[in-house]
């Protein structure tokens, strides 16, 4: 057994131990306790379902369980009650008893994840609550926490996925078209930034990101396509270090190129994204917003997932073929197999040619 395993494990039996010596205290109420902890990406796609909870039950009836980074996402739909899921939380026994204590006290009737993955041993402790969330293929022990389970196909396209869920929670009927999230009204644009061509370099898992190579070969197509400024943009320590490997590679000015890596808050990103001609990008937080404010879309993926969003003819998605490019830092040998051949023809479709 895995070091991590045993851990958890360990965790497990002190919560175990320390709820039977001494039980949790709850107050009774009506609320509904709503947990989105997985990432921003998972919790963009979902507006429709989390619009849904908020017109149907009211944003002072509804606490939220998310991550920090999802925060202000959330506030900008609606709602109020918000509990970050501190690392505390998440990693000590401590966390896990103040998180659990915290909740009981909440006046709720009900708890119902939204993550594809609820795989936090709290919601064992929390009895005589009615429980639903998503059949978990990923960690299986928790189902039987639950009392209500929705199945899904995990290989299915995500907003099928939420299209189940919905249907059954709120015993309807909407189709995939209906659960397309529209999230441009939320955020500012700016004629500014109406010509501007945005690219998000990073991604949270560097294998997701491209290599400088090929982040060249694009500002090449794009500078034969385009004449308009390019914006490259995004925040952390890899894109940081990927973005000092093109400085190295290419003159920025030459190509037209502003670097606002690590300069710009999310909301400032966001705004500039929402106001621009075409994003380019991978599959990350920033490709997610793009696809909620209906941008045209062109993005890299390695292969195809459960978020590759082209069903739709505002997006292109290209995807690596084969293992023929060398081993790098960033991206994997197929992810970097893209040719710039596909590059153009993809970029060519919202630009065409000059």
């Amino acid at each position: 057994m895995k070091l991590s395993n045993i851990r958890k494990n360990l965790k497990e039996f002190y919560l175990d131990i320390y709820f039977r010596v001494k039980p949790l205290k709850y107050i009774k109420g009506e609320k509904i306790f709503l947990t989105t902890t997985d990432g921003l990406g998972d919790n963009i796609v979902r507006t429709k379902l989390l619009e849904k909870f908020l017109r149907e039950y009211g944003s002072d009836n509804i606490v939220v369980l998310c991550k920090d980074k999802t925060k202000s996402f959330l506030e900008k739909l609606g709602f109020k009650n918000i509990i970050i899921y501190e690392n505390n939380y998440r990693k000590r026994v401590s966390g896990k008893i103040k998180l659990i204590e915290k909740i009981a006290k909440l006046g709720i009737n009900r708890i119902v994840s939204l993550e594809f993955d609820q795989h936090d041993i709290f919601i064992k402790y929390l009895k005589g609550i009615k429980k639903i969330g998503y059949l978990n293929e990923f960690n299986s022990k928790y189902n039987k926490y639950y009392n209500k389970t929705i199945k899904i196909d995990k290989k299915d396209y995500v907003i099928e996925q939420i299209k189940i869920f919905y249907n059954e929670y709120f015993r309807e009927n909407l189709d995939m078209q209906e659960l397309v999230p529209d999230i441009s009204n939320f955020y500012n644009k700016s004629e500014k930034y109406k010509n501007i061509i945005t690219i998000g370099i990073g991604s949270a898992d560097r294998k997701k990101m491209l290599c400088s190579d090929k982040i060249v070969e694009i500002l090449e197509c794009l500078n034969k396509l385009n004449e308009n400024q390019i914006i490259l943009l995004g925040k952390g320590n890899l894109e940081k270090k990927l973005v000092e490997e093109l400085e190295k590679k290419i003159n920025f000015k030459n190509y037209k190129i502003l670097n606002y890596i690590n300069k710009l808050s999310l909301t400032e990103t966001l705004e500039i994204i929402n106001s621009s001609k075409l994003y380019i990008g991978v599959d990350s937080g920033l490709y997610n917003f793009a696809f909620g404010f209906r941008k045209n879309i062109v993005a890299f993926f390695e292969k195809k997932s459960s978020f590759s969003h082209d069903k739709f003819p505002n997006i292109k998605i290209v995807y690596g073929k084969s293992e023929q490019a060398e081993e790098q830092y960033f991206g994997t040998k197929i992810l970097n197999s893209i040719n710039k051949n596909e590059i153009m023809e993809n970029l060519k479709y919202f630009l065409g040619g000059r």
